[in-house]
């Protein structure tokens, strides 16, 4: 997610009104250097535990810490070269579809396929804290599952 003031980019009617993204993003987000930790304790715990690459240098990480799949939340749908590489490691990946359009997931599905990685799994999301019952749209999950 670009650092950017316009429009597109500063989130509107909701808690975090005004904000933009890249922001809420920096407040929100778990630090890479806090990973090792939680999957030890996890593991330690017998608890299973993954987590949502934003980008190569976290997915890397990720693949140090041996993640055992990966999360693609819906503003990283664009991201084809994180998908990719997601992808390749052939291990299950989650695909967000909050933001994405339909043509945006049709495009990161045949990706993971294109490297045959075929343990997708769509989840359907609303990009929208608190969403409202009348955005939850949950028709779209028969599309979802045509894809």
């Amino acid at each position: 997610t670009l650092d950017s003031k316009e429009d597109p980019f500063i989130i509107q009617g909701t808690l975090w009104d005004k904000e933009n993204l890249y922001g809420l993003y920096q407040k929100a987000s778990t630090p890479l250097e806090w990973h090792a930790e939680l999957f030890e304790l996890a593991r330690k715990l017998d608890l299973g535990i993954f987590s949502s690459p934003f980008s190569s240098k976290a997915l890397e990480l990720l693949e140090s810490l041996d993640c055992p799949m990966y999360k693609i939340a819906s503003f990283e749908i664009v991201d084809l070269d994180l998908i990719e590489k997601a992808a390749r490691t052939q291990k299950p990946i989650i695909l967000s579809s909050g933001i994405a359009t339909h043509a945006e997931l049709q495009d990161a599905i045949s990706l993971c396929r294109g490297v045959n990685n075929f343990d997708i799994t769509l989840l359907k999301c609303v990009s929208a804290y608190p969403s409202k019952l009348e955005d939850a749209n949950l028709l779209s999950m028969v599309k979802l599952g045509e894809t």
